[in-house]
């Protein structure tokens, strides 16, 4: 039997998602499906996982380096261009050239990510994100103050920090082994559902929204982390085109 309208739906957003990203999608949501209520609330990504696994969400926006169990029904959604920060008056700051993974080792991170599986510390591995000092804090408000006040550096989306950039009160570091020039690295955002709960008519239309909204394709045979894998010099990533362009 066909499953109705549901009357609300439940997300579970990433910290660091695109504020005009969402607010772009649910505004057409809204027009599309006027009569169900959209819950929103901030979680990090083994959060978001674990609420749609317990059926407390009934979809996620999140970055994540690995594929995902097939439990899980997922689709790259849009691209955010990553940039590691830190106050002028940090450490870090003061160096000049290409900050390399040992010294970032060496530093208070602050993340708000909720700690990672054994194949995405292999996959940062030489990028400097998986050393052993990290406070993790569940939203960017907190970070950003914590990154002001000279607290740690960190890794967050260059839109949120650009006027920071721009006045001085955030510097960004040029890390070794990122993209050369620009230090930063482009990484996908995926919407992600759980399998074994299947989405009414306005969830699956979501879902699609979402997936075609940032005007990224998925790719046949194409694991999270190849794609997300920050270029080499003279190399681009499959995300370095199209959408991904319109960030910077």
């Amino acid at each position: 039997m066909a499953m109705g309208v549901e009357d609300e739906l439940r997300l579970a957003v990433h910290p660091h998602t695109p504020a005009n990203f969402l607010s772009d999608v649910l505004r057409d949501f809204r027009i599309a499906f006027p009569s169900v209520r959209i819950v929103a609330s901030i979680q990090p990504r083994n959060a978001a996982l674990e609420s749609l696994q317990q059926g407390k969400s009934d979809l996620a926006l999140l970055f994540t380096l690995v594929s995902l169990r097939e439990t899980f029904k997922h689709l790259p959604c849009t691209a955010v261009e990553l940039v590691a920060v830190a106050s002028p008056e940090h450490p870090l700051a003061q160096i000049e050239g290409p900050v390399g993974p040992e010294l970032l080792r060496d530093n208070m991170q602050i993340t708000v990510h909720d700690g990672l599986i054994s194949e995405e510390e292999r996959q940062l591995c030489g990028y400097g994100m998986d050393g052993t000092e990290i406070w993790r804090v569940t939203n960017f408000e907190i970070m950003h103050s914590l990154l002001l006040d000279t607290v740690g550096w960190g890794v967050v989306p260059l839109s949120r920090v650009a006027e920071d950039l721009a006045v001085g009160r955030l510097v960004a570091l040029q890390i070794d082994h990122w993209k050369p020039r620009k230090g930063a690295i482009t990484a996908p955002l995926v919407v992600v559902q759980a399998t074994d709960r299947p989405l009414g008519p306005a969830g699956r239309w979501l879902f699609q929204k979402f997936a075609e909204a940032g005007g990224l394709k998925p790719r046949p045979n194409r694991s999270i982390e190849k794609a997300w894998k920050a270029p080499q010099r003279g190399e681009t990533n499959e995300y370095q085109n199209g959408r991904a362009s319109q960030l910077r």
